[in-house]
C-alpha cells in the first residue's frame, strides 16, 4: 500500500474495477481504481499511476462503493488529504521468474468477517533454469497438501488419512490438472489462480490462503473445515 498526501486538488479520473478481471481471481468485490492521471496534476507529480486501487481517504474506506460516492468523499475531505493506494500488479510481478523475491503477500480485502484477508506466497524451491512462468490459460499439473492453521491435514492430491480413508473424489490420482485463471467456479479454491501465477515447472510454493479466497464463511463439512 502507498500513502500519499495532497494539500489541494488531486487530479485523477476514477473508474470501477472488479477482481474478476485481474490475476487475483474472482474475489466477490468491486473497487475504485485510477482510470487516468491528469497531466501536470499533483497526482502526476507524486507518481500515481493508472490502475492503482484506492483504499481509503483520510481513513474513510473507499471499498465497495460507487465512483460518485468515492469522488464526493475525496472532494469534501479535509486537507491535507491522505489517500491510500494499492498496486495489485506488484504482487504478480513479485512471484514471476527473475523477480529475485522469495516471499510476497497482498491484502485482497481489508475486512472479511472482522479480519483482513492476506494472500501470501513463499517460493520454497525455484528452478534456476526457469525463464518463463505460468500464465493465464496455461494447463498446470500440481501435487499439493492442504492444512489448517493448526497443521491439521484436510486435503491433498494423493492423501490417505490415518484411518485408511482417502480424499473424496480423487480416484487415486497423485496430481491434479487445472487451467490457470479459467477453472470452473467451485472446482478449486480461487486462491490457486493468483498464487500459482508465474510458477515454474518443478517449483515448490507454500501458499497462505485467506478464507475469502478459500472456502469463505461456508467452510466444507466434507473436508472438516469450519
Amino acid at each position: 500500500e502507498v500513502l500519499m498526501k495532497f494539500d489541494g486538488g488531486v487530479g485523477i479520473e476514477l473508474t470501477t474495477t472488479s477482481f474478476a478481471r485481474t490475476t487475483l481471481g474472482a474475489v466477490p468485490s468491486n473497487r475504485i481504481a485510477v482510470k487516468r492521471v491528469v497531466q501536470g496534476s499533483n497526482a502526476e507529480v507524486l507518481g500515481v499511476r493508472p490502475g492503482w486501487i484506492l483504499v481509503s481517504a483520510n481513513d474513510i474506506s473507499l471499498e465497495n462503493i460507487s465512483v460518485d460516492q468515492a469522488a464526493r468523499i475525496i472532494s469534501e475531505a479535509d486537507r491535507p488529504l491522505r489517500l491510500v493506494f494499492r498496486d495489485f500488479e506488484a504482487f504478480p510481478k513479485a512471484i514471476q521468474p527473475g523477480s529475485g523475491i522469495q516471499s510476497a503477500a497482498t491484502r485482497v480485502l481489508n475486512d472479511y468477517n472482522g479480519e483482513p484477508q492476506i494472500l501470501a506466497v513463499n517460493r520454497l524451491l525455484i528452478p534456476q533454469t526457469c525463464r518463463e512462468g505460468a500464465q493465464i490459460g496455461d494447463l498446470l499439473e500440481v501435487r499439493f497438501e492442504a492444512r489448517l492453521d493448526d497443521g491439521t491435514l484436510f486435503d491433498g492430491s494423493a492423501i490417505t488419512f490415518a484411518d485408511g480413508s482417502s480424499v473424496p473424489g480423487r480416484a487415486g490420482d497423485s496430481t491434479l490438472y487445472f487451467v490457470l485463471g479459467q477453472q470452473p467456479a467451485g472446482q478449486f479454491p480461487i486462491a490457486w489462480d493468483p498464487a500459482m501465477y508465474g510458477a515454474c515447472v518443478g517449483e515448490i510454493r507454500s501458499i497462505q490462503v485467506p478464507p475469502v479466497l478459500g472456502f469463505q464463511d461456508k467452510g466444507s463439512k466434507r473436508r472438516g473445515i469450519p
